[in-house]
């Protein structure tokens, strides 16, 4: 019977142990880690009724919306299933499948400071980022921009768009 002392196995890294008994020895080297961090739980998370849509808002406060379709239409009074999580959601991404973005989607998302749109996104509705602190936004491969599309997005400084817009319905502004 030999007996170990395992304070020294509760500090991570390398320890070299020697156990003797009678006339042997036995040297070993221990390698204590630390156990893999947890994988920070999400925000929150659902579904769009009706729809192919999914969003998820995880711990670093990015909203993520996926699946197939178009974001449906909101109001300022009837807005996105995601919009009482507003003070946590810091980034925006519509993921590839998306084609549209309804009006007020985005609305009132007052702290998300950035946006990514998938190249299947090909059209934007009323005053969809209205609210935000976006700054800029990159418009992969958007066809139609909807009357308004832009209206009081008042952060907004700089639009990339490229030669895959063929739309502008109205003023945009």
């Amino acid at each position: 019977d030999a007996t170990v002392d395992t304070t020294i196995l509760e500090i991570a890294g390398t320890v070299t142990v020697t156990v003797a008994y009678e006339d042997k020895t036995a040297t070993f080297t221990v390698t204590v880690t630390e156990p893999a961090p947890e994988e920070p739980e999400n925000i929150a998370e659902g579904t769009i009724d009706g729809t192919d849509i999914a969003w998820v808002i995880d711990a670093e406060g990015t909203l993520t919306v996926s699946g197939t379709g178009a974001i449906p239409n909101y109001t300022r009074s009837a807005t996105a299933p995601w919009t009482s999580y507003a003070k946590q959601i810091k980034k925006i991404v519509v993921a590839s499948g998306i084609a549209e973005i309804g009006d007020y989607a985005f609305y009132n998302l007052q702290k998300a400071t950035s946006i990514e749109l998938s190249e299947t996104v090909k059209e934007l509705r009323l005053q969809f980022i209205r609210g935000t602190a976006i700054t800029e936004i990159t418009l992969p491969a958007v066809e139609r921009i909807r009357e308004q599309a832009f209206a009081r997005a008042d952060s907004l400084k700089v639009i990339n768009a490229g030669e895959s817009v063929k739309d502008i319905w109205g003023t945009i502004f």
